[in-house]
């Protein structure tokens, strides 16, 4: 494992701890699940202006996507779908965002 590889593993570890945080902080039943998506930063905003609880972390698409496939692989996360948007090449800073689609802002 190269240590770019590393730190990311490291990264995908802490945001999968957080997620299992917030999903006991705000009573997650066993069948809710988590929704992962890669989106740019407009739809980042969106995300978190719609859902509540959000976790999202920032950067760049090859390091967001290895943190993602950490996650989606090796983790124990359960009850996760992946949900990617359209990034182009414009787009040189991502965000990860993990969010429930049932659970709307009020």
């Amino acid at each position: 494992m190269t240590a770019e590889e590393k730190i990311n593993y490291d990264e995908a570890r802490l945001f999968e701890y957080d997620l299992g945080n917030l999903a006991r902080e705000h009573w997650f039943k066993p069948e809710e699940r988590w929704e992962l998506a890669v989106v740019n930063a407009k739809q980042q905003n969106a995300i978190v202006k719609n859902y509540q609880p959000v976790l999202f972390i920032a950067g760049t698409p090859k390091d967001i996507y290895m943190i993602r496939d950490f996650i989606l692989n090796g983790m124990q996360l359960k009850n996760t779908t992946v949900n990617d948007s359209e990034i182009t090449d414009r787009d040189t800073v991502v965000w990860l965002v993990a969010y429930n689609p049932e659970r709307l802002r009020k």
